[in-house]
């Protein structure tokens, strides 16, 4: 079994390269890592020099670096004051939103062969756009098909294009019970029900495809 460590952006951003290797020194002699997950945005990006430096000396210490994306972001603007987003994730009815989260993929498939999406990959957003853009769809209808098409749209094909070996993990959401009152928040797995993959580890890119989210209904597989 592997040891993996995720790094968030804003640790990446600021760590010195002495530093890095002080505390790659003590891990390496009390414990083993095997592989690290290295977060390129988190709310803002992560310095594209930093990443490399870091890439680079951990890959000296022997331990394999994949990049990783939350998709969560701070108001872009004033009119973004009106959205209702949990936990700060994307409303991906926005232009602003849908156009930064492409140039996330792009940014982090320039830098990496391989990426995971941290677990706030969804949607709850109920603002006046995607009341507009649901219709005469159920919330639910409405979610599954938008987390599908975002991810083809704006992650997979922009990071495929930039790095066609790019391999693509969604990280699912472990959280405890308490954290279902969130709106139930579900991920679709009826579309992939026969999968091998239990619904809390990643999947490949090539599964991912099959895998949209929602914060509404009973849309999970009963397998």
């Amino acid at each position: 079994m592997k040891r993996v460590v995720y790094c968030v952006a804003q640790w990446a951003d600021k760590i010195s390269e002495s530093q890095l290797r002080k505390e790659a020194d003590f891990l390496t002699k009390y414990t083993r890592i095997d592989k690290v997950y290295l977060e390129t945005f988190r709310g803002s990006f992560a310095r594209k020099e930093q990443l490399l430096m870091i890439k680079r000396v951990l890959q000296e210490y022997g331990i394999e670096v994949s990049g990783g994306i939350t998709t969560v972001t701070p108001d872009l603007c004033d009119e973004d004051k009106k959205r209702q987003r949990l936990f700060q994730t994307f409303c991906y009815c926005n232009d602003g939103m849908r156009n930064l989260l492409k140039e996330i993929s792009e940014y982090t498939a320039s830098l990496f062969d391989e990426f995971i999406i941290d677990d706030f990959f969804f949607t709850q957003c109920m603002c006046e756009d995607c009341i507009k853009e649901k219709g005469d769809k159920s919330w639910q209808e409405f979610r599954l098909a938008k987390m599908m098409e975002v991810s083809k749209n704006l992650v997979i094909d922009p990071a495929k294009k930039v790095n066609p070996k790019c391999n693509i993990i969604i990280k699912y959401r472990n959280w405890l019970q308490s954290k279902r009152t969130a709106r139930n928040l579900r991920y679709d797995l009826h579309r992939n029900r026969n999968s091998s993959r239990c619904a809390t580890r990643p999947a490949s890119s090539s599964l991912f495809k099959l895998f949209a989210c929602s914060l509404y209904g009973q849309c999970c597989s009963k397998s």
